[in-house]
C-alpha cells in the first residue's frame, strides 16, 4: 500500500506559486521605427514617448538617429522599451512592433524591419517632396492600402485646422498612441511637460492635436 500524499511544506508551495508567477508574467516591451523627414519632428516623438516610459520606470533605448536631421534631409531611429532591461539598441529585420513616420515614403523605405504577423505602421498621408524622383502618389498609396495594420491619417490638415501646422507630428503621436502600451494620460502629460516652457497656447495645441490623432486612429483601425 502506498502512503497518502502529503501536502506540500508551506515553504515549498510558496516557491511554486512565485515560480508559476514569474513563468506567466507578461513581459512589457515595444520596439519602434521611428522616421520622417529633418523638420518633421521625430525627435519630439521620441522625446516625449521617452518621457512617459522613464517615468513610469521603464527601460529605453534609442539608437542613434540617422540621416540628416537639418529640413530635408530623411531621418530614421530605432526606439525601444521594455520593462526588462534591453541588451541592444537596434531592431533586428522582421521584429519592429510600430513604424511611426510624418511622412509615407519614409515609411514604406523601413517595412523590413516591420513584424508581418501583427506590426503596425503608422503615417502621415500627405508626402513630403524633397527629391526629384520622388514615387507617383497614386504607387505610393496603393502600397500603404495592402498593409493589413496601419492608420493613414492627413497629419498635416488636422494639425493646420487646429491652429499650428508645425504640429502635424503631435496628430502622428496621437495616432500611434493606442499602439504603444502606455496610458494616453501620461502621454499626454508628457507633452505637457516637453511644451511647457513655450507657454499655454502651445500647451493647449498640442495636446488637441495628440487627442485628435488619437481619436482617428480609435475610428478607423
Amino acid at each position: 500500500m502506498y502512503p497518502d500524499p502529503q501536502p506540500p511544506h508551506e515553504e515549498t508551495a510558496g516557491r511554486q506559486e512565485i515560480t508559476r508567477t514569474i513563468k506567466t508574467k507578461k513581459i512589457m516591451k515595444i520596439d519602434i521605427i521611428l522616421a520622417g523627414v529633418g523638420g518633421q519632428g521625430i525627435l519630439s516623438i521620441a522625446t516625449i514617448v521617452g518621457h512617459a516610459a522613464v517615468k513610469r520606470g521603464m527601460f529605453m533605448k534609442q539608437a542613434e538617429v540617422h540621416g540628416m536631421s537639418q529640413r530635408g534631409g530623411d531621418v530614421q531611429s530605432h526606439f525601444r522599451l521594455s520593462d526588462q532591461e534591453i541588451a541592444s539598441d537596434l531592431i533586428p529585420m522582421g521584429k519592429a512592433d510600430l513604424i511611426i513616420s510624418v511622412e509615407p515614403m519614409e515609411s514604406l523605405r523601413y517595412l523590413p524591419w516591420l513584424n508581418k504577423e501583427n506590426g503596425w505602421l503608422i503615417t502621415n498621408s500627405q508626402p513630403f517632396v524633397n527629391i526629384p524622383n520622388y514615387p507617383d502618389f497614386d504607387k505610393l498609396n496603393a502600397t500603404l492600402d495592402q498593409l493589413p495594420n496601419k492608420v493613414v491619417i492627413d497629419a498635416d490638415k488636422i494639425a493646420k485646422d487646429l491652429g499650428s501646422a508645425r504640429s502635424a507630428n503631435m496628430v502622428i503621436l496621437g495616432a500611434a498612441s493606442p499602439y504603444l502600451q502606455l496610458p494616453f494620460e501620461e502621454i499626454e502629460a508628457a507633452v505637457r511637460d516637453t511644451f511647457a516652457r513655450k507657454g499655454e497656447d502651445i500647451v493647449n495645441t498640442n495636446i488637441a492635436c495628440l487627442k485628435a490623432g488619437r481619436e482617428y486612429a480609435e475610428k478607423n483601425r
